[in-house]
């Protein structure tokens, strides 16, 4: 049972991480397209922060 719950949280972990990257990918993508605004940029930074807190999070719960 224990397994399980485990296996649920790991899979709401890489969910999460799969959406963060594709919002971050957006920024990216928007990068090629044209210049960003200073709010623009900040919010990517903070995207990318995220996106790095949760991927960490996917990792230590395979460790």
């Amino acid at each position: 049972m224990e397994k399980d719950k485990s296996d649920i949280r790991w899979i709401q972990r890489f969910s999460n991480f799969q959406a963060a990257i594709r919002q971050l990918q957006s920024g990216v993508d928007l990068i090629n397209l044209r210049e960003l605004s200073l709010l623009e940029k900040q919010g990517l930074i903070q995207a990318f922060e995220f996106t790095h807190e949760l991927a960490w999070n996917v990792l230590k719960g395979n460790i």
